[in-house]
């Protein structure tokens, strides 16, 4: 579907980089068109120099070429090559790596999109919190580095609000890196409601490592795998290791770690809808029939989980008590890789729970507000997938106003698939309404005003 620009139809462009995965299309379009993970491979120059892939020409006869320093999409950090590194250009929600940011840009559009900037307008989303010095230079890079010929900046809730048909709503976002309580009040961000903080899926994977480590349990990620044996349930996998002649990084090996715990979380892990009771689950009979949920790696360690499953998710709900610290490992026995707590965060005492973020979102809404907030909840992000997750958010808002109404929103927004893309979503249909036109900064208002203009007209 077209947008309308400067009294024209055209195609606009909607790009959501997330932490975890860059997501990006055209104006009214269901779904994105590009969805790949954020992660970047790089080699730097030299190694990319010697870096020689073997190529069969036309001739059927063999010809090297020399590969590219950076490496993104699908094939780009999850491939080992040799000495690679895998570097993110955002960290805890931000930009933080330019260079890695403007590469995985090049690949968005010249690579997979295959399109001019010159011939669209970009939006592109950012969070609520997105500091002004990143914000200026996003619309510094729209114009000077692409040419595009509109760019708007949109936050996060705000779209994913609009997505559910909402202009009001209180946005509950849990993604990769962060985790945020948002109230949106018929189109703007209630800033000193918000709350957010570094502890989402991301974080989840890890633990899920953690867990793993401290039942010594040994998983290998798949490029470590030649061949596998078939095992009983519970019992070490038996594999044959595939020999790699190079240097294998330390990140490229956590990012592999980190993808297959992934894809344990996203397969098994639940929410409980009201705060987590193991003694109650204790002295259910029968647990594998209640939570069991069976789960093989690629390794072919195979189990059937039950309180792990919602263990993991409590995390954001109880960080306190399930959050699993290092130093609680047996040192015979430490994780893979270095642990870190999230950016701002020295250890449990300085993890906020999703509770915590929302009791402190309701306390700064003005009264009046509140009932029409806490009636449109949204949920969104990929974590957000989770099952229960919905109604454990309804429950805890229940809870922080006792008889008051909670309803989480219906709508696509909030369908489990569509929750990772949110955000993009709702740019894709902002930007598909006639009267969007006047709200783009143009490449000629940016000349005139400098990048400073993103902050007039992307409040």
């Amino acid at each position: 579907m077209s947008a309308t620009y400067g009294g024209d139809e055209v195609n606009a462009l909607v790009l959501d980089v997330g932490t975890s995965y860059t997501k990006a299309g055209y104006s009214g379009e269901d779904m994105p068109d590009a969805y790949f993970p954020t992660q970047m491979g790089y080699l730097p120059p030299d190694d990319a120099a010697m870096d020689i892939d073997t190529d069969v020409n036309s001739n059927g006869a063999n010809s090297k070429r020399k590969k590219n320093s950076w490496f993104a999409g699908d094939n780009g950090a999850n491939v080992w090559r040799s000495d690679m590194e895998v570097r993110s250009p955002l960290t805890d929600g931000l930009v933080t790596d330019w260079d890695a940011f403007e590469h995985l840009l090049d690949h968005t559009f010249r690579t997979h999109l295959r399109l001019n900037p010159a011939d669209h307008p970009l939006l592109m989303t950012e969070p609520a919190w997105n500091p002004k010095a990143t914000r200026e230079k996003m619309c510094e890079l729209a114009f000077e580095t692409y040419d595009f010929p509109a760019f708007f900046l949109a936050k996060n809730p705000v779209l994913a609000a609009f997505a559910a048909g909402k202009g009001s709503a209180l946005v509950v976002e849990c993604g990769g890196g962060t985790t945020s309580v948002v109230p949106v009040f018929e189109g703007y961000v209630m800033n000193k409601a918000m709350a957010h903080q570094a502890l989402a899926g991301d974080f989840l994977s890890h633990q899920a490592l953690l867990t793993f480590q401290w039942n010594k349990i040994d998983i290998l990620p798949q490029y470590l795998i030649q061949d596998k044996q078939a095992v009983a349930m519970g019992s070490p996998a038996i594999v044959t290791k595939r020999d790699r002649q190079g240097v294998t990084t330390d990140s490229f090996h956590y990012n592999a770690l980190m993808r297959t715990f992934d894809d344990f979380k996203q397969s098994v892990a639940a929410v409980s809808e009201t705060q987590l009771n193991e003694e109650a689950y204790n002295n259910s009979a029968d647990l594998t029939t209640t939570l069991g949920k069976p789960y093989e790696f690629a390794c072919g360690y195979n189990n059937t989980f039950t309180l792990e499953r919602l263990r993991l998710s409590e995390v954001l709900f109880q960080p306190t008590k399930y959050i699993i610290p290092p130093d609680a490992l047996p040192s015979s026995n430490k994780p893979a890789a270095a642990f870190r707590f999230p950016a701002g965060m020295s250890g449990t005492k300085d993890v906020k729970s999703i509770p915590q973020m929302l009791r402190h979102a309701y306390e700064h809404l003005d009264v009046d507000v509140r009932p029409a907030l806490l009636t449109s909840v949204v949920c969104t992000g990929g974590s957000a997938q989770m099952p229960g997750f919905g109604a454990r958010i309804e429950a805890e808002l229940a809870a922080i106003q006792p008889g008051g109404k909670v309803k989480i929103t219906a709508g696509a927004a909030n369908s489990l698939p569509e929750r990772k893309c949110g955000a993009w979503l709702g740019g894709s249909i902002l930007t598909s309404i006639g009267n969007f036109h006047s709200l783009w900064i143009s490449k000629k208002e940016y000349e005139e005003h400098g990048r400073s203009i993103v902050e007039k007209k992307c409040v």
